[in-house]
């Protein structure tokens, strides 16, 4: 996947860079709240999150070799 995500445009690949920085942390404050939204993002959210961005790149790609 590593690959796929480098094929992409520089300002894919910055701006999901940027949004794993902080979409992880927003799903983790409203998760756990004020006290464990650091590590809720931290340990949980971010690898969801890079997943979900890898699913969406493979897919992605699926349908731009369909065309």
């Amino acid at each position: 996947m590593i690959p796929r995500f480098k094929a992409l445009l520089k300002g894919v690949q910055r701006a999901i860079i940027v949004a794993s920085l902080i979409l992880p942390y927003i799903a983790g404050y409203i998760m756990g709240g004020e006290e464990e939204w650091f590590l809720v993002g931290l340990i949980i959210c971010t690898p969801v999150y890079w997943v979900l961005t890898f699913a969406g790149i493979w897919i992605y790609e699926g349908f731009k070799t369909d065309r």
